[in-house]
């Protein structure tokens, strides 16, 4: 089991002294080094940056709103180049964002499960997109790729035919750096988790992202069995319309015996650091959200 340790994060440089017992340091998160991996507030959306020795690579951008968060939040890691962008599938609360974060740096590959839906976020997103010269690719099933010394292994979806639910069509990836794991899942639900699991991908990890913002339909106990995650993050807004988290799934990843529930909702960004052998972890309240 990887080494986990909190390291609290703040703008203040010391306080100190409560009844002369203890001290207590906060300090800003350190430079950029190796591997990080943010799991920005987005309020009821996904976004994910994943930062590995200079290179980047964003996994959604959130709902509209996220727009005038990601470009500042990129500006502030010292991103100017997405290596890669990856929109997981069409829905609103996962490419809202992506045209903002698209437009404010320069553009390398940029992934997605579809080329057709009709929503103004989604064609606002394939429009920037074209517009900077890029082009939409689907990842082949059980292709991989280079991020700065990770390595990024596409797991789903296995078939890219028209879902009754998007959410099933989610791209779904496996990052490994080092001896650290990480599983993005996006939306995919119990039916992809099962066809990933009949193709027999590897979905070990040490974090998991949580599919489906925490929905009672994702997240199965055999998916939670073979991952095997010592953390998960369940990334939703407070108070969202949906009720998520669940309490089925949360329920589930206790029984799966995680031992760190981390969520957007209450405790803001959260970001992952390896050094490709242990996993510490910062978390960052934002105020424009709550």
């Amino acid at each position: 089991m990887k080494h986990f340790k909190q390291i609290l994060s703040a703008a203040v440089v010391l306080a100190c002294v409560l009844y002369g017992a203890a001290q207590w340091y906060f300090s800003a998160p350190e430079p950029q080094v190796d591997l990080d991996v943010h799991y920005i507030d987005v309020g009821q959306g996904d976004a994910i940056l994943v930062v590995c020795n200079g290179e980047a690579m964003l996994i959604d951008g959130g709902d509209n709103g996220a727009e005038d968060i990601l470009p500042d939040y990129l500006s502030r890691q010292g991103v100017t180049k997405l290596d890669y962008i990856v929109a997981t599938h069409p829905h609103a609360d996962h490419c809202g964002g992506l045209d903002a974060a698209a437009r404010s740096v320069d553009l390398g590959t940029v992934y997605t499960s579809c080329l057709d839906y009709d929503t103004k976020s989604f064609r606002d997103f394939i429009g920037t997109v074209e517009q900077k010269g890029g082009t939409l690719t689907f990842p082949e099933p059980d292709s991989s790729f280079d991020l700065g010394g990770a390595t990024v292994t596409v797991l789903g979806p296995r078939t890219y035919n028209v879902p009754e639910t998007w959410n099933n069509a989610s791209i779904v990836l496996r990052l490994v750096y080092g001896d650290t794991s990480f599983l993005f899942t996006g939306d995919m639900e119990q039916e992809e988790e099962t066809e990933l699991l009949e193709a027999g991908c590897d979905v070990s990890c040490d974090v998991l992202k949580v599919g489906h913002h925490g929905s009672r339909t994702s997240s199965g106990y055999r998916l939670l069995y073979e991952a095997a995650p010592t953390a998960a993050v369940i990334s939703c807004g407070t108070d969202n319309d949906y009720g998520h988290p669940h309490k089925q799934a949360l329920e589930r990843l206790n029984d799966a015996g995680v031992s760190y529930i981390f969520r957007t909702d209450l405790q803001g960004s959260i970001v992952f650091h390896s050094d490709g052998t242990d996993l510490t972890y910062t978390t960052e309240y934002n105020n424009d959200w709550n």
